[in-house]
């Protein structure tokens, strides 16, 4: 019924074929059971309490799937600030990475003039020995 058009129309045509079927007698009931009956669809449409109840089943719905959407933006919620959080640690992670790799390029260049500075003092040795000019060559395997 809730999925039905504003002025109920097969809930109401089913009602009026009761209402019909009973004023014609063609259900056996007792009479007082059929003129309850009769009266409360009466009752039915001149009150139109089904059209308020109705009302108030699609308010009920539309506030349920509210608070479905908000328990799901929370939840979305929650997975953005673990995503901020693994953002932030990563980014620290980064960081030191970043300042090892700074600190060993530091003391690759050092340790590069170091060996520098030695081969030209060794060649300067061996040259000053033998009276003849020679050159070291240093080289690296990684």
């Amino acid at each position: 019924m809730v999925n039905e058009s504003r002025d109920l129309p097969k809930f109401t045509a089913l009602l009026i074929q009761l209402r019909h079927i009973l004023e014609d007698n063609k259900l056996s009931l007792k009479t007082d059971v059929k003129d309850k009956t009769i009266h409360q669809i009466n009752a039915i449409f001149d009150e139109k309490t089904i059209q308020d109840d109705i009302n108030n089943i699609k308010i009920i719905r539309s506030e349920i799937n509210d608070i479905k959407k908000k328990i799901e933006n929370e939840g979305l919620a929650v997975k953005r600030d673990e995503i901020k959080n693994k953002i932030s640690l990563n980014t620290v992670k980064l960081e030191h990475l970043e300042n090892d790799l700074d600190r060993k390029n530091k003391d690759y260049l050092r340790y590069l003039s170091s060996l520098k500075t030695e081969r030209e003092e060794i060649q300067k040795s061996i040259t000053d020995v033998i009276n003849q000019e020679i050159k070291l060559n240093i080289t690296f395997n990684f």
